[in-house]
């Protein structure tokens, strides 16, 4: 019985977490729902940023971009204008590269974006579909519990009705030893005056 109550406290904590999981995970994916249909479009975090800058890909074009801009500043430096072709030459080939990297860095983003989007909707479903299967678990123990009470109040009843028995065996046998401890006298004098007549 105690084991039950046990039990069912602990699983009626894992529901509180769970719910409160469900309802954390759930403001996160309306937040990122609103911003699907939002005039500003999605705003992505400094953590989902800095990941995609780690991208292999990114970090190839940030070197490329360093190096075409060392080379524009030597040039400078040896006295090239910047209108000079070989200058505007490296400079489209900067604005091409800067180009490139943001269209590459902004589908990194969105695949990483749709990715967290897809694991948010996922995991609310894992966590309801684990809700489901603790209040069942939960409403199985109460329901063994009310059983269990139920068999417990039946044994105490049984329990009373022996008790309240043996009093009334005990009353009996009380009463018994009483009227034999005054029967053997009477049985006695009985015995002694039935053989012999009276003296006149």
């Amino acid at each position: 019985h105690r084991r039950y109550w046990h039990q069912l406290a602990l699983i009626n904590e894992a529901i509180v977490d769970v719910t409160q999981q469900i309802a954390n995970a759930s403001d996160q994916l309306e937040n990122y729902e609103a911003m699907l249909t939002s005039d500003t479009g999605i705003q992505y975090t400094d953590t989902q940023i800095a990941n995609v800058e780690l991208e292999p890909s990114i970090q190839t074009f940030q070197a490329e971009l360093n190096q075409l801009k060392t080379e524009r500043k030597a040039m400078l430096r040896e006295g090239v204008t910047p209108e000079h072709r070989t200058v505007r030459r490296l400079d489209n080939r900067i604005a091409a590269t800067e180009q490139e990297m943001a269209d590459v860095r902004e589908q990194k983003l969105r695949k990483l974006f749709d990715a967290e989007l897809d694991s948010l909707r996922t995991g609310i479903s894992g966590l309801r579909a684990e809700e489901v299967e603790l209040t069942d678990r939960a409403q199985t123990l109460v329901k063994r519990l009310v059983d269990t009470t139920r068999i417990l109040g039946q044994i105490e009843e049984y329990d009373r009705q022996i008790n309240s028995l043996r009093d009334q065996i005990s009353t009996q046998r009380s009463i018994q030893d009483e009227l034999e401890k005054k029967n053997p006298d009477n049985i006695g004098r009985i015995t002694l005056y039935s053989g012999s007549t009276p003296c006149v």
